[in-house]
């Protein structure tokens, strides 16, 4: 079976992008094959293609590449010793963490970090839920380790990681001021945000001392700036992992740092998937591009550009 895949030969830009169709591998007994529904795209996935990701180190098999982890679609043969079966809905995580191949019409994978959707829940919703969604579930669990409830100041809180992780905590109890532009003030206040600034105003002099814990998605001096607006022993999870060690070692000794990177498993996704399935956590999905050239290379450099609100998705 020939698989119209997004590929790409070399490090560089987004116009390194192409597609192309390759044959498909037979599946074992442990793996199925999903038709894909929609795939979607993370920062990462940029980082990967320009060389910068530490992923890139790690990533063994000559070039072309292919590229993409979170995916949703539909099982089209299922090897025997898998809890699956033709026709489920499912969505996950393929190639984690050094074989990403989501971006393709049909991908073959195990099931280690895939599940089924519920009914209620759209597989273009589910596609762009996994590495977010366990990212912002993985902010909250280490922010519940340090700061029962409280005030959080989340910077960065539209994008695909924040405008999840802003849900997650009002659904947790937690009060949420949150920093963004004037555009995006509306669409964070949708989403149950208590308080909204706008950042390019003098935010740390107006909330110094005033949060029991901060969230870092920037990073740099940035990132750094937001210990001004903690209490005494208050709490900065940061994000991005280019800055981790620049933002830790300026921790003051009166406060606290966490740096973050995602851990999916099974059990993080399906939870995920049964808050979209109650209503109570929505994924806001704010472009689809098409899986072809053209809409892989316009996708990067949206995703790129670092204003996104929400996720986009690719779609065959």
């Amino acid at each position: 079976m020939q698989n119209k895949t997004v590929l790409f030969n070399k490090f560089g830009t987004a116009a390194e992008l192409y597609v192309k169709e390759i044959s498909l591998p037979q599946i074992t007994d442990n793996e199925m094959l999903i038709k894909t529904s929609a795939a979607a795209l993370n920062p990462i996935d940029a980082k990967i293609r320009n060389g910068s990701s530490f992923v890139c180190k790690n990533r063994k098999e000559p070039f072309p590449w292919s590229l993409g982890f979170d995916f949703a679609g539909t099982v089209k043969e299922c090897g025997c010793n898998l809890d699956f079966h033709n026709g489920d809905k499912i969505a996950g995580i393929v190639g984690h963490s050094f074989n990403p191949r989501a971006y393709a019409q049909y991908i073959v994978s195990d099931d280690k970090l895939i599940v089924k959707v519920p009914d209620n829940v759209s597989l273009k919703e589910a596609a762009a839920l996994p590495t977010a969604g366990v990212t912002a579930l993985d902010i909250l669990n280490t922010l519940k380790e340090k700061k029962d409830k409280g005030n959080v100041l989340v910077l960065g809180g539209s994008g695909g990681v924040g405008h999840l992780l802003i849900q997650l905590l009002q659904i947790h109890g937690y009060n949420v001021t949150a920093g963004a532009s004037i555009k995006n003030f509306a669409f964070l206040k949708e989403l149950g945000t208590n308080e909204i600034f706008d950042y390019h105003d003098d935010y740390k002099t107006k909330y110094k001392d005033q949060f029991d814990a901060a969230i870092d998605f920037i990073g740099d001096d940035i990132g750094i700036g937001l210990y001004e607006v903690l209490k005494e022993n208050g709490l900065l999870v940061t994000v991005p992992s280019y800055s981790f060690n620049k933002v830790i070692s300026a921790c003051p000794s009166c406060k606290q740092v966490k740096s973050v990177l995602a851990a999916p498993s099974r059990e993080k996704i399906a939870y995920l998937l049964k808050l979209c399935s109650s209503g109570k956590l929505k994924v806001h999905i704010t472009k689809e591009f098409k899986l072809n050239t053209e809409g892989a290379q316009q996708a990067h450099l949206q995703i790129e550009s670092t204003h996104t609100r929400g996720k986009i998705i690719l779609v065959p």
